[in-house]
């Protein structure tokens, strides 16, 4: 089925990048080496009050810089770092992200100018080691989601065609999960979604146990509300932090 409830694209850069910051400045510039020679592309940064010297760093790559009010809330940050892009395509990437693949840029770039217009969202490989294995070409929708054959990533790696967004923005009344969210009702709109061919990221959180703790369970009790049952029906892939 095609939906017909997508917005048409105005002329506007092929691609934004929104991160979220807090204290950045051990891996944001790792980060955004990768996208300093890209063409058409957007710099956003969100953040919550940094005190080290990650603004000045995101400055240096010439970065639109929204500060978040507090408290942070996952939703709002990323809602906020949205509304304010111009790009067709959007990046969701956690500033702890460090790319592995040398053409990590221009391979999002290259998925967003091909992609079938009926994919709203990709993902790219996020892990907490270097990745020695691509993600299978399937193709992500309701049916394949409940097979367990595709589930999705997260807001760490993510790629969302703007037109859609603006159709369901982030909830911003749960704590957590968004992306999660988003996925089921793009799903539930007939939309698809794919991973991204070459764009690898190891994650180098630099948050304590305890909050990396908290994170977790919070999302796994979201989780349980957004797929009633059980978490133990998720494939064994989908699931390396729970």
């Amino acid at each position: 089925m095609q939906p017909d409830n997508l917005e048409l694209e105005s002329v506007s850069p092929c691609l934004s990048i929104v991160i979220r910051t807090f204290n950045s400045a051990r891996t944001i510039r790792r980060l955004l080496t990768h996208f300093g020679a890209a063409d058409s592309v957007e710099l956003i940064i969100v953040d919550s009050g940094s005190t080290d010297q990650t603004l000045e760093i995101v400055s240096f790559y010439g970065a639109k810089i929204l500060q978040l009010a507090k408290p942070f809330h996952y939703s709002k940050a990323l809602n906020l770092g949205f509304s304010n892009s111009a790009g067709r395509w959007i990046l969701s990437i956690s500033s702890h992200c460090i790319p592995v693949d040398p053409d990590f840029a221009e391979n999002i770039l290259r998925f967003s100018r091909a992609v079938p217009e009926n994919c709203v969202v990709g993902y790219g490989k996020l892990n907490v080691v270097p990745p020695k294995a691509t993600h299978p070409h399937i193709l992500g929708d309701l049916l394949s989601f409940e097979r367990g054959s595709f589930f999705p990533g997260g807001n760490g790696l993510a790629l969302y065609r703007r037109s859609a967004w603006e159709a369901h923005p982030f909830a911003e009344d749960i704590d957590t999960a968004e992306d999660l969210e988003w996925f089921l009702w793009a799903m539930r709109q007939g939309f698809t979604a794919q991973f991204i061919e070459g764009a690898s990221a190891v994650y180098l959180n630099q948050g304590t146990l305890t909050h990396m703790y908290r994170k977790g369970w919070l999302e796994v009790r979201r989780t349980r509300v957004l797929l009633p049952g059980s978490i133990k029906n998720l494939p064994l892939h989908s699931r390396p932090w729970w």
